[in-house]
Parts: C-alpha cells; sequence; structure tokens
C-alpha cells in the first residue's frame, strides 16, 4: 500500500492531494487530483493507467496552472487496481510518476460504456451528434449512422500518419472538431458516439493491409444485443493514393463478413 513515486516525479515536483494519505479503498469512481511544480508545455497532462488483472484503461488528466482533477472510472467492476500515473516526453515515450493500489466493492463492469482518454463520450458535442444520430435507434442501426458519418465526414490525415505523430490532445473530441486523423482517431469518435448513446463499443487493435503494405490499425466493434459487430469507418471513407486521400465511401466494412475481413485485418487487442 502507499505511494511510490519516481525520480521524474520529484523533478516536476508532483504531490498527489486525492487519494489522501491511504489510497487502499475507492467507491465507483477515483477522485485523482494534484500539483505539479515543472509542467511540459507540449504536454500538459497527466496519464492516468489504471490496472485491473490484464484489463487497463487510461485517462488523460488536464494540468492547469500547475493543478489537476479527474474522476477516474473504475470501468471493471468490483476488485483491486493498480493506478499508475505518466508523462509524455519525446511524443511517444511514457515516463512514470507514481503508483498505487486501490480496491472498490461498488464499482460495476462498464468497461465499453464509460469514457476514457481519447474516447470522450461525455462531450457535449459529442453527445449531441449522437443523440443526433442515433435518438430512438436499435443499436445496429445506431452503429450503421455512426459507421456512415464517420467514414463521410472524416478526412484521412495522411501528414500525421507519414509522420506517426501523435498529437497530445487527440482523440473523439479533437476529430469532431477538426474532421481529420488516423485510424485511431476514426476509431475513438466513431466508439465515443457509440458510447454516448449508449451503445457499448469499444476500439480494436491490431494490423491491417496486404502484401508488404501493412501497419498498425485501430477499428471498432460494438454490441447490438445478441452479437459483437466490427466496423472500420477508416477504410470505410476511401484510399490514400499518391497525390493524396481521395473520399470513396464504401459500406462493406459495416459488419463485414469474417473472410472478407481476414484479408486485411488481423486482430490484436481491445482499448477501453
Amino acid at each position: 500500500r502507499g505511494f511510490r513515486y519516481s525520480a521524474k516525479a520529484i523533478e516536476q515536483n508532483l504531490q498527489l492531494t486525492s487519494p489522501a494519505i491511504d489510497p487502499s479503498t475507492a467507491g465507483t469512481k477515483l477522485l485523482l487530483s494534484g500539483t505539479v511544480g515543472k509542467v511540459d508545455p507540449d504536454f500538459p497532462y497527466v496519464l492516468a493507467v489504471t490496472h485491473f488483472g490484464n484489463l487497463e484503461a487510461t485517462y488523460r488528466v488536464p494540468i492547469k496552472d500547475g493543478q489537476f482533477r479527474e474522476d477516474l472510472h473504475l470501468r471493471f467492476g468490483a476488485g483491486s487496481y493498480a493506478v499508475v500515473l505518466y508523462t509524455q516526453v519525446a511524443n511517444t515515450q511514457l515516463t512514470e510518476l507514481v503508483r498505487f493500489t486501490v480496491t472498490t466493492s461498488s464499482a460495476k463492469d462498464e468497461r465499453d460504456l464509460l469514457p476514457s482518454a481519447s474516447i470522450e463520450s461525455d462531450n457535449a458535442q459529442i453527445m449531441a451528434l449522437a443523440s443526433e444520430l442515433a435518438g430512438g435507434k436499435s443499436a445496429m442501426e445506431a452503429g450503421k449512422a455512426v459507421f456512415e458519418w464517420t467514414a463521410r465526414n472524416v478526412r484521412y490525415d495522411r501528414d500525421k500518419a507519414a509522420s506517426w505523430r501523435v498529437d497530445p490532445d487527440e482523440g473523439a473530441e479533437r476529430t469532431l472538431r477538426t474532421r481529420t486523423g488516423v485510424c485511431r482517431d476514426y476509431a475513438a469518435l466513431a466508439v465515443a458516439l457509440l458510447r454516448a448513446a449508449g451503445v457499448k463499443s469499444h476500439i480494436v487493435t491490431g494490423r491491417a493491409g496486404s502484401g508488404y503494405d501493412v501497419a498498425g490499425h485501430a477499428w471498432v466493434e460494438f454490441y447490438n444485443g445478441d452479437r459483437w459487430v466490427e466496423m472500420d469507418p477508416t477504410f470505410a471513407s476511401g484510399v490514400v493514393s499518391g497525390t493524396g486521400f481521395v473520399p470513396r465511401y464504401d459500406a462493406r466494412y459495416f459488419d463485414p463478413a469474417p473472410d472478407f475481413l481476414k484479408t486485411t485485418h488481423t486482430r490484436e487487442g481491445i482499448q477501453y
């Protein structure tokens, strides 16, 4: 029990104010708050990762005026969680700040419904669009509406893909605002819209492509009440040619036949 601060946390003068002296127990949420004396202007966030057995979820906590405060959802249900806070350096490299353990007996398993770092399903604009697209519809109808809207309205960012850039605020909210992104941005927005509509969903991670042109990829899976349905709004949005992105909606990537999807997609994991 207790807190384990790293040398990086001491360097940044990070101090937690919540949880307090004994972080051992929590309810359905964990209030995380504290202060940071030295903030990287390129990454004004704390990344909080909750580990539950072999499952994990990430939350991006903004730092404003040297302070941070955020409720972390204990989304996997009752039990013990290892909580690790990180800062990001060198674009994608994470450096640990502090870790501790909490236990909850009251949390429910809502892993596929609650917001997380890049899946801001509680954002007002995302909730409004979700209501417009999916209000009063079945889960299958909602999934199709979200799939088509995302594929038709987000433009693939070829420069971001080529540079392997990770924007510190990337995710569903940014993608909705800019209408551009790469596969993980398409997937985050689609999942956020589905969760905002009350449809269980998550990001599927893996690899996609053919021949020698295979790379890391992200797509979407949602629950229609009877089964999990896959969809890939990125592949459905168009094609990347030698001159840039060409919009070309392709409905085949909504609930595709397994044999069809396997020709280009290899599933490796799930991101909550």
